[in-house]
């Protein structure tokens, strides 16, 4: 099973839900491509599982680390029109807390109290 954690989805909500309300300017997605080599794809499964009915590929690993040989990494933003954003080399020293230790419940909105007006 791909996450046997019975609180992944509520989890998942929590984050998205505070991450959704955060200014547009603290909102970013990390993204990680990979190249896969076609001598290290072991075989495909074109039908996926009960879990992700999608293709899969299976890979052995490269390293102690890694399934891809190289990767790059960037980080997007919708409002950076397509643009990639660098970190600066001191990111570090200048990182700002945002996201909590625990994440709150979220608060329901107006359509989620089911009254209706």
């Amino acid at each position: 099973m791909w996450n046997d954690d019975p609180n992944e989805k509520d989890y998942h909500h929590r984050v998205h839900t505070f991450w959704s309300t955060l200014e547009e300017t603290k909102q970013a997605h990390f993204e990680v491509v990979g190249l896969i080599k076609y001598e290290d794809i072991v075989d495909i499964d074109p039908e996926g599982d009960i879990y992700a009915r999608c293709p899969h590929v299976y890979v052995r690993k490269v390293n102690a680390n890694s399934f891809c040989g190289s990767a790059s990494h960037r980080l997007t933003a919708s409002n950076r029109w397509g643009q990639d954003m660098t970190l600066p080399i001191n990111a570090d020293n200048v990182r700002i807390k945002v996201f909590p230790d625990e994440f709150p419940d979220p608060q329901p909105t107006s359509t989620d109290s089911g009254s209706k007006s």
